[in-house]
């Protein structure tokens, strides 16, 4: 099942840096408001049900968009 979990990460990665960028725009209040927040979400939701099936911890969304924008922000400085 790792093998379907390491499939679905470029996606994943990929999404999550689409989110952050639509919300550094300003033109969302939240992540939720952003466009790709849902395809985001619909590839986190897959990757969890198999990450918890492999006895992985699961991913939260909110968390990784979070952790993403601050390292985007360290990179800037």
């Amino acid at each position: 099942m790792d093998h379907v979990i390491n499939s679905l990460e470029p996606f994943y990665n990929v999404n999550l840096k689409i989110v952050v960028n639509e919300y550094e725009t300003g033109n969302y209040e939240t992540f939720c408001d952003c466009p790709g927040f849902g395809e985001l979400e619909a590839i986190t939701n897959a990757m969890n049900i198999m990450r918890e099936y492999v006895g992985l911890e699961e991913l939260d969304i909110n968390d990784e968009l979070e952790f993403e924008l601050e390292m985007g922000r360290m990179l800037c400085e």
